[in-house]
């Protein structure tokens, strides 16, 4: 992102219906999560990222759902 530098992690979730992205800012005080589930009938995903700042400052959540067009 923009040059920056991260270390990465990822695992799948324990409903087994997506992945939790981890990403670790090397060089600057934040972390982000990128959480991208299916819904129960396959027909989209929900996205969720998270940035956390490791100075003390409120997280920052966004949401985002995709659906399927056919």
């Amino acid at each position: 992102m923009r040059g920056r530098i991260f270390e990465d992690k990822v695992a799948y979730l324990d409903n087994s219906k997506g992945i939790l992205v981890s990403k670790r800012a090397v060089t600057e005080d934040y972390d982000v999560t990128v959480q991208r589930e299916l819904y129960d009938d396959l027909s989209g995903i929900t996205m969720t990222s998270r940035a956390t700042f490791r100075d003390g400052r409120p997280m920052v959540t966004c949401i985002q759902q995709f659906q399927r067009i056919k």
